[in-house]
């Protein structure tokens, strides 16, 4: 039989096989054979009544405890596999032959019950050495032919043709054990082969789980810095269009300004879906479900969506729901989103139906299409990173097929069930089903702003830290006509240096997250809290989507806003926290 190793006995399963009749040996011999030879030795001295059989059973003993001590001190040291399997088949040749004696001097005694009990007595080690020896069958066959060939010569040549049937009977016993023997250790053999083939398959798989790991790992690097490094330029150029949109413009200009405009909010929302993929890989996303009402939502995106398929020619229809959800409205309204999203782009005839229908305790939310559907082969794949049907061109106008697997993250950080149906050429339905509330009446409990609170913050102190000079100049032409002071700085000593020559106090921190000198906005905002004696508000700005710092910016006390962002979102940002409710 071949190993892993191409070797007849390879050494690993040889090492295998004498350290299962080392185990064994304890229990067959010092156990069993021990026992055995104590016991004939009292039958013996009752029949005899003589001394001497005492002399054999102390070289038994004697014997067994040597070949004890010998094969303990050799798994001790390790010994090298072969010579300790020839160490056993020597000790178990010995054993045998040892029992051989009983017969020797004993066939001839006058009382046949007392070579009854010794045949009865060999007949059973001979059995039990099979199952205890087997898995190194030499060591076996020693054991079994030392007693065996004595015996059966001893009793074929004795007078007694009883003793005589008995020598022949041992022969056709001998066989069938040999057999037994043979067929047992090549069952241990496969046995010990698997083990080792399937500790191999599970280090692979280990390797592979490892190796996938770290590419998922290097992968989510890459989106990391990539997507920070693209934020930045996309940031800077969305602030600047935000100014350039207030001056006064021709039409060729206003045109252009559009299509400027149109551009970069696609690569907005491109790098928003790698912000999203990134978060939810973070873990920094926590699922808080609320009261709320579906048609709330359902109107919202109706309001949204309805103009994007109607670009297309496709009717967007919202069926009126009355239901109250018990859910965190912003991550299922990014599910929805994506939903829908995707069902737009992938029908070019007919339309959509976002619908609502109560199952029991829970609403499935039902976002339905007559789209170019999905093939059984593709249901799976289509929750997976990058994956896109029909784009193998890899158009970035269709997206990084994220959306779905972005979906796929956010239903599991939810907590609720998604399925979908679909038949190629007719359509796709997807289904979310959530929670109903357990409240039958909604007590609305969003923030409202106070009446009259306008965008206006003239005299308030804005300190900008940023180490692109791009971005410090985008955000004085954003801020700059609402009146209010900014103080335009590169990193956390320049900011501490211009704070001592500030009169008034400071009334907002606004910081990208990665600064100069390994320093972060987190560090920056403690220190001129620190320097400042005062509570200052933050708002920390980071295109970075690492997991572990998107987790240590989190951790700060301050307004979280992840690049690049809309200028109307950022000054809602400022507005909020410069009037706190």
């Amino acid at each position: 039989m071949k190993g892993l190793e191409g070797l007849s006995r390879p050494e690993y399963i040889l090492r295998e096989e004498v350290e299962l009749v080392r185990k064994n040996f304890t229990v067959g011999v010092l156990a069993g054979y021990n026992i055995c030879a104590m016991i004939c030795t009292a039958v013996v001295y009752w029949f005899d009544n003589s001394l001497a059989i005492f002399n054999w059973l102390s070289v038994v003993l004697l014997t067994s405890s040597l070949i004890s001590f010998i094969q303990y001190a050799m798994h001790k040291k390790s010994a090298q596999p072969l010579l300790v399997a020839k160490a056993q088949v020597i000790s178990l040749l010995a054993i045998g032959l040892l029992w051989t004696y009983l017969h020797y001097a004993y066939i001839d005694h006058a009382n046949d019950m007392l070579v009854f009990v010794i045949v009865v007595v060999t007949v059973g080690i001979m059995c039990g050495g099979a199952f205890m020896q087997s898995s190194y069958l030499p060591a076996y066959l020693a054991f079994l032919f030392s007693i065996a060939i004595p015996i059966t010569l001893i009793y074929v040549n004795a007078e007694n043709p009883i003793y005589k049937a008995f020598g022949l009977c041992q022969i056709i016993y001998t066989i069938v054990l040999m057999v037994c023997a043979i067929n047992l250790e090549a069952t241990i053999y496969e046995s010990i082969r698997l083990k080792f083939e399937n500790r191999a398959l599970i280090e692979k798989l280990q390797t592979a789980v490892n190796d996938t790991q770290q590419a998922n790992n290097a992968k989510s690097v890459f989106l990391a810095s990539a997507s920070h490094d693209l934020r930045q330029p996309v940031h800077a150029l969305s602030l600047f269009l935000a100014a350039l949109r207030k001056t006064e413009l021709s039409e060729d200009q206003d045109f252009l300004l559009e299509k400027v405009e149109a551009a970069t909010t696609s690569a907005q929302d491109m790098l928003a879906s790698l912000l999203d993929y990134s978060k939810l890989d973070a873990g920094v996303i926590e699922a808080i479900p609320t009261d709320f009402k579906l048609q709330d939502l359902f109107s919202k995106l109706e309001g949204e969506y309805a103009s994007v398929a109607a670009e297309k020619n496709l009717y967007f229809r919202c069926r009126e729901s009355t239901a109250i959800v018990l859910a965190d409205r912003k991550l299922l309204e990014l599910v929805i989103r994506n939903l829908v999203s995707n069902a737009i782009r992938y029908t070019n005839k007919g339309g959509l139906l976002l619908a609502s229908r109560q199952r029991g305790n829970s609403v499935e939310i039902e976002i339905w299409d007559t789209g170019i559907g999905i093939d059984a082969v593709e249901k799976e794949q289509i929750f997976n990173d990058f994956y896109q049907i029909d784009n193998s061109e890899r158009d970035g106008e269709k997206g990084f097929g994220l959306g779905l697997a972005i979906v796929k993250k956010l239903i599991a950080t939810m907590g609720v069930e998604l399925t979908m149906a679909s038949h190629p050429g007719r359509g796709t339905v997807f289904k979310v089903s959530v929670p109903l509330s357990i409240n039958p009446v909604l007590i609305n409990t969003e923030r409202k702003k106070p009446a009259g609170l306008s965008l206006d913050f003239y005299g308030a102190h804005i300190l900008v830290i940023d180490d692109n000079i791009s971005i410090l100049d985008a955000m004085d032409s954003l801020l700059a006509p609402y009146g209010c002071n900014c103080i335009l700085v590169t990193n956390e000593s320049d900011a501490i240096e211009a704070l001592n020559t500030l009169d008034s106090p400071l009334d907002l921190i606004i910081t990208d997250y990665r600064l100069k000198e390994g320093k972060t906005g987190g560090d920056a905002i403690n220190s001129i809290r620190h320097q400042q004696k005062h509570h200052t508000p933050a708002i920390i700005i980071t295109g970075d989507t690492s997991p572990e710092r998107l987790r240590k910016a989190l951790a700060q006390d301050a307004l979280l806003l992840h690049k690049p962002l809309n200028s109307g979102d950022l000054l809602d940002a400022i507005e909020q926290t410069l009037s706190p409710l």
